[in-house]
Formats: C-alpha cells, sequence, structure tokens
C-alpha cells in the first residue's frame, strides 16, 4: 500500500450488470495507493453486480448519479464492463456525455471488455467521430467471445444460445459483425489500431486462450494496452494487470506531464 495517488478523485461509472471484478479491482488498487473513489450510476440505489456475466454476485453501493456529476471534479475515469451494464448506460444522455466530455479533457480513462464499447459510441462535439478515433485500444475480442457465445450455446444456456453476445448478426452480416472488436474497431481511425495479442507475445497462450486469468502476483495471461493517458484491456482475466497498470499510469500524470 502507498500513498502515490493521495488526493486524487477517480470516477467508476457502472450500471446493473456490471462484471463485478472489473470494478471491484480497479476500486481496490487505487484506493490501496491513496486515491478517493466515487461510483457513478444512473440511480442512487444499489447496483447489481454479476460474475461471468451470468451469476448474481452482490451489489455495489452507489455514490451519486452521474447527471449530478462533473467532469472538473475528477482526476480520472475507469469504465467496467459486463454485457448489460455498458447497454444500459449508453441509453442514457447524462452518462454518455459524461464520457465523451472526460475522455476529451485528456484526462487518464480506463476501459476493460464491454466498457470500451461505451466509450467508442460517444461521439466528439469536435470531430463528430468516435471519442476512440485516432486511439490504439483493445476490447473483448472476437476469439473470446466466440468462444464464450459457443460454449453457452451448446453446455450452458441453450434456452438462450445468444446470452454471450452484445448483438447477434442479421440478415447477410458476416459472423463477428456485431461483436465487441468489431463494433469497436469501425469507431477507430484505422482497423490496426485495435490491438490484440500478437503472434510473437511471450505466453502467448496463456494470453490468448481464454483459460488463463491473472492475478496481481501474475499478469502473463494479461493483455492490457495503455496509449498516453488511455489504458483498455479485454476481458475480466486482464482485471488485476488493467488495474494496476491505470494506477501507474495516474502515479506517472501526477509527477510529469505525458503527451
Amino acid at each position: 500500500m502507498s500513498n502515490t495517488l493521495q488526493g486524487k478523485k477517480i470516477a467508476i461509472l457502472a450500471a446493473d450488470g456490471v462484471e463485478k471484478v472489473e470494478l471491484e479491482q480497479p476500486r481496490s488498487v487505487l484506493t490501496e495507493n491513496g486515491a478517493q473513489v466515487q461510483l457513478l450510476s444512473l440511480k442512487t440505489d444499489d447496483i447489481q453486480a454479476r460474475n461471468h456475466d451470468l451469476e448474481p454476485a452482490g451489489t455495489f453501493r452507489v455514490d451519486r448519479t452521474v447527471s449530478q456529476a462533473s467532469v472538473d471534479e475528477f482526476d480520472a475515469l475507469v469504465l467496467p464492463g459486463g454485457t448489460v451494464n455498458p447497454d444500459k448506460l449508453r441509453l442514457d444522455s447524462s452518462a454518455v456525455s459524461f464520457v465523451r466530455d472526460f475522455v476529451n479533457s485528456g484526462k487518464p480513462v480506463a476501459a476493460i471488455c464491454h466498457g470500451v464499447v461505451l466509450a467508442a459510441r460517444s461521439t466528439s462535439t469536435r470531430t463528430g467521430k468516435s471519442v476512440l478515433n485516432g486511439r490504439k485500444t483493445t476490447a473483448l475480442t472476437w476469439q473470446l467471445e466466440k468462444s464464450a457465445y459457443s460454449m453457452m450455446k451448446y453446455f450452458g444456456r441453450f434456452w438462450d444460445p445468444g446470452y454471450y453476445r452484445t448483438y447477434l448478426e442479421a440478415g447477410a452480416e458476416p459472423p463477428g459483425y456485431r461483436g465487441v472488436q468489431a463494433e469497436v474497431s469501425r469507431a477507430l481511425a484505422s482497423p490496426a489500431d485495435f490491438r490484440d495479442v500478437p503472434p510473437g507475445a511471450s505466453d502467448h497462450f496463456r494470453k490468448a486462450s481464454g483459460l488463463y486469468r491473472d492475478r496481481l502476483e501474475d499478469n502473463r495471461p494479461a493483455w492490457v494496452v495503455r496509449d498516453g493517458r488511455y489504458v483498455s484491456a479485454r476481458w475480466p482475466g486482464d482485471a488485476h494487470s488493467f488495474a494496476t497498470t491505470f494506477a501507474a499510469v495516474l502515479a506517472e500524470v501526477s509527477s510529469t506531464t505525458i503527451k
């Protein structure tokens, strides 16, 4: 535990359906390093968390609504995932404008899994494009999404086979067209700005297979992308490294200027 983030005020924006570890880990790491963390949501009631998008995982107490919050009050923003969570947030104008204005402010932002979709769908008032346009990012990859979808379809929720998919393809759309990776990629300046684990990466199988999850003491399975003050990760299996990477970015911002 350190005080490297003492005096920093961090917002986490989430709604019902948030993936528990994707909220819990960043909040824990940031708090342990001295930051003050507030959970913003669409309502002041507790929000329902999930494990693996499926299992109820308790609740988180909301500090206040996003409509009451201002970007100027905070030093950084965290966007956790969970399939349902960002889908609720994107329908709320206060949540969308908060994300848009935060990214445009140049302050540090971290997004993981479906949380990246919320950022990708936020349109800059300056450019008319996604606030992620011109940035490098990762998110839930098609390989991971397809694997989870196939498992649920044949071995899990056979009565609801599309559960793990945010949206299913329609008509002649190719497989994966409405997946997270494809949607986020369409919001970027170039498809190459979507970063997946490269073939030659160390511990490639651990990182890419979806069979391993990182821990605070073992980051080998994790894939986290940093682009200046923006940090992104793919899924709950990256959550610990995602949290520590963002804490390091915030500590660096505190002591120097990142272009």
